[in-house]
């Protein structure tokens, strides 16, 4: 599905179809924010561009570094309330 860091469609992909709702909603399927990384409570900034719109996540970069050392050493760490602790903080930094 990804190509060089970008989603592509090809002659054999027609894409993904979805109706935007009466106050504006346009949902990302699941498979899609997964594959970016995308998760629930994130701010994204919405560009537009040529013929549609470019959805980007907005990472502070804090909150990005903090992410990194979670995922760098969730299952490593000797002391798993450290990183409890750490996931509460970027819980927080999602709201």
């Amino acid at each position: 599905m990804k190509t060089n860091g970008f989603f592509h469609s090809n002659d054999t992909t027609t894409g993904i179809t979805r109706v935007i709702d009466e106050l504006g909603r346009l949902v990302i399927p699941a498979e899609v924010r997964k594959e970016l990384g995308m998760f629930p409570k994130e701010v994204c900034k919405i560009i537009p561009y040529e013929n549609g719109i470019f959805v980007q996540v907005f990472h502070s970069g804090l909150k990005l570094e903090l992410k990194k050392l979670i995922d760098k050493y969730d299952m490593n760490f000797s002391d798993p309330t450290i990183i409890e602790r750490l996931k509460g903080i970027y819980e927080e930094m999602t709201v």
